[in-house]
């Protein structure tokens, strides 16, 4: 087997790690790595690992190929709320020919009082070979991982929690700070104060350095605060084969594709792809997706679905109408998007229109399927050109 290989989403060919990394999004029987056996899990609301977190969202089975490069054990978790984050930090950069590779005891649960973080580092691969990383940091910036102004980077096969007391937000799972090449596969991110993932620029810099070359896969994200994932300055994101499931308390969404400045931030070549959504607050008229801000541009999602209420709150079970919203609300026109072959849940059915759209040149809406109710349409476009419309089908 090689032991590496390298990836181009659009942009500048980023090396990482070679690794066969294959996620089966089962509500029924999964099985997970941990270390040399096999954990099978029968109850999709089961524990997780040897560590006591409890979650109520379908639990995907994974398998991890060994890695080539070298090796980092960690020191098994401890009372200190530093020590992960200390040894993380001492570990070097790797090299193209011989990634760092950190490896977390499998199945173990550690517990950091700050954010793990890693600044300008490069060629490391973290593999957490299914251990359980639960975050006790209550500052205003407490994401359980950040990643900033790096370069091939990659993290596999570990579990992230996180306090969500208090109301300050920046209290995401992973969050990648204008960082260059990042590869993720494996990782599951349950209960976090904001975003699963937050794929965005380097605030630390003025120029604002936006991440590039982004491959996310085989992920969940389950009871997040905020949204299962943003992008908010970034190019080349791949988003695919993942699982985002009861995204926000109030005002998130599953996808969100935001930049925040107009003259620095994009959201740009970003493909959501093969992805399951679950239910969410309020979802009859909260999108799957939504774009809003500045610069975004290039976008497609496509072979994605939502599935039936996995949850009840006061009484009421909360579907999963697939909506897409392109909502142009700066001073940029945006052009094409592509929302192609996705599939509404049957049991959920569109009030109203499945793609919304404002000011974008280039929308193309095909071979999708869903249920109509009420006002439902295909599309809803103000102000938008090269509209196409075609191949839908509805149960």
């Amino acid at each position: 087997m090689a032991s590496h290989r390298w990836f181009d989403l659009g942009g500048d060919e980023v090396f990482w790690p070679a690794a066969l990394v294959v996620l089966a999004l089962s509500t029924g029987a999964c099985a997970m790595e941990v270390g040399d056996s096999e954990q099978i899990i029968d109850d999709p609301s089961a524990e997780v690992g040897s560590g006591d977190l409890e979650v109520a969202c379908p639990v995907p089975a994974r398998t991890i190929s060994p890695l080539v490069g070298r090796v980092y054990d960690a020191p098994a978790p401890s009372t200190n709320g530093t020590a992960l984050r200390t040894f993380l930090q001492s570990v070097p950069n790797g090299s193209a020919a011989s990634p760092s590779i950190v490896r977390l005891r499998a199945g173990a649960t550690y517990t950091t009082s700050v954010s793990l973080t890693l600044t300008n580092r490069s060629f490391i691969t973290i593999d957490g070979r299914g251990a359980l990383i639960r975050s006790t940091n209550t500052s205003p910036n407490r994401s359980v991982f950040s990643f900033a102004s790096g370069s091939s980077l990659s993290l596999y096969n570990v579990d992230l929690s996180a306090d969500v007391s208090g109301t300050v937000e920046q209290g995401h799972g992973v969050a990648l700070r204008g960082v260059q090449g990042f590869y993720s596969s494996g990782v599951r991110v349950f209960t976090v104060k904001d975003d699963g993932f937050w794929i965005g620029f380097n605030p630390a810099l003025a120029s604002r350095p936006q991440s590039t070359n982004v491959l996310l896969e085989n992920f969940t994200t389950c009871t997040t605060q905020r949204h299962g994932l943003s992008v908010v300055g970034g190019s080349g994101v791949t988003i695919r084969r993942g699982l985002i499931d009861k995204s926000s308390t109030t005002v998130g969404v599953p996808i969100d594709l935001e930049p925040l400045n107009g003259d620095h931030d994009v959201a740009r070549n970003i493909v959501i792809e093969e992805m399951t959504f679950g239910a969410y607050p309020t979802p009859g008229t909260r999108s799957t997706v939504q774009a809003n801000g500045f610069n975004v541009s290039d976008v497609t999602i496509r072979n994605s679905r939502t599935v039936g209420a996995y949850f009840t709150r006061d009484g009421r079970s909360f579907g999963a109408p697939f909506l897409v919203s392109f909502n142009q609300t700066g001073y940029q026109r945006w052009a094409r998007f592509r929302v192609l072959g996705n599939t509404s849940d049957p049991a959920s059915p569109l009030r109203v229109a499945f793609v919304r759209a404002k000011q974008l040149d280039g929308i193309e809406v095909g071979s999708n399927r869903a249920r109509f109710g009420g006002t439902a349409s295909w599309l809803s476009a103000s102000s938008c050109t090269g509209i196409n419309v075609h191949d839908n089908a509805v149960f």
